[in-house]
Order: C-alpha cells, then sequence, then structure tokens
C-alpha cells in the first residue's frame, strides 16, 4: 500500500528541491575560479596574512554561502588572527 505512493513523494521532492539546485548552480562562480581563490587563501593562511584570507573566503561566502571549504578557511584565518593577538598581548 505505501509503495504505490513513494514515486508521487519522489516526484514532490524533486519539483520542490529544483529550484533551489538551479539557483546555487548559476550563482556558484566557476570551479577553476573558486579553487584558486582556495588555493590562495591557503598560501595566505601560511604566510599569516590572516585579514587577507579571511576577506577572501568573506568575498567567496557572499556568493556561495554553502561552500564547505571557504567555511573551514576562513575559520583557519579567524584562529590565526586570535593567536596572532594572544601572542602580541603577551
Amino acid at each position: 500500500m505505501m509503495g504505490r505512493h513513494i514515486p508521487s513523494v519522489l516526484a514532490a521532492i524533486i519539483l520542490i528541491v529544483s529550484p533551489v539546485i538551479l539557483t546555487a548552480q548559476e550563482t556558484a562562480p566557476p570551479g577553476g575560479e573558486l579553487q584558486q581563490k582556495f588555493e590562495r587563501a591557503r598560501e595566505m593562511i601560511k604566510g599569516s596574512n590572516f585579514g587577507a584570507a579571511k576577506g577572501l573566503m568573506d568575498e567567496v561566502l557572499a556568493s556561495n554561502p554553502n561552500s564547505g571549504e571557504a567555511l573551514f578557511y576562513k575559520a583557519l584565518a579567524t584562529i590565526g588572527t586570535t593567536d596572532k593577538v594572544r601572542v602580541a598581548e603577551k
């Protein structure tokens, strides 16, 4: 009895989610450009340029707010900034 409703439920889910997926694809920058920004942020963090890395990731997050990599690098930059302030205070 429940098996008859599964295709209808799946179709409804696809119809509900499809506009969200299409919008996300339209707003996401091209993969190569995005990957280059992540690489630049990583290099900035290695060079202790935490503010610039955080700003770059804020730029990525403005157009792609659910980017896990951008959130990760922004968190690393924030931690680096916090540690830098602690060392300066001592």
